[in-house]
């Protein structure tokens, strides 16, 4: 037993001092990946299911940022700033939960929903940044998803947090009527 011991703390030890050594001999090196294919391309689920793919058939590597609370913390400017960061440090997706709670709000106040009802997002006429009656909880969502096109960035969206659902506070009829404002806005 006692061996074993000594033979096992000695090849922890070669191990270790191989690990730095090698470590210390690699050099860093850095490749640049341009995109074949200018603009964002539709992902799709590979003919054999085992990967997602680009609409032309290239196979997708999901590299994601957790930017959870995204809609609820930043405004505009935080956005952009934010999507063009993960951008330059080689994100694709950013993966964004849309509704936290059934009491949602954007950063300006602004609720996602009717009564916390996820069946009744709440709507307002027209989209007009300078305009609060007018730039409600989706255009903010509707301006995120145009930010990150814009950076070639996919937004992974959450379309609502589990706590909601294991609670009993959204029932299979509210999130169907949630899944086709997404379909809509796809």
């Amino acid at each position: 037993m006692i061996r074993n011991k000594k033979l096992f703390k000695v090849f922890t030890i070669l191990g270790i001092v191989s690990l730095i050594i090698s470590c210390k001999e690699s050099k860093k090196e850095t490749i640049n990946i341009e995109p074949e294919v200018a603009g964002i391309q539709k992902l799709e689920v590979s003919n054999n299911g085992h990967y997602f793919q680009t609409e032309d058939g290239k196979p997708f590597f999901w590299l994601g940022d957790t930017g959870w609370l995204t809609f609820k913390k930043l405004n505009r400017d935080e956005i952009k700033t934010y999507f063009q960061d993960r951008k330059e440090k080689g994100f694709n997706v950013i993966q964004i939960m849309t509704l936290h709670s059934e009491e949602m709000t954007n950063i300006y106040g602004d609720s996602a929903l009717v009564n916390k009802d996820v069946s009744k997002p709440l709507i307002t006429e027209g989209d007009d940044f300078e305009n609060p009656e007018m730039y409600d909880f989706w255009d903010h969502v509707d301006y995120a998803l145009d930010v990150a096109e814009e950076n070639d960035l996919y937004l992974g969206m959450v379309p609502i947090w589990g706590t909601s659902v294991k609670g009993g506070k959204v029932n299979l009829e509210q999130a169907k009527v949630l899944c086709k404002l997404f379909r809509r806005s796809i």
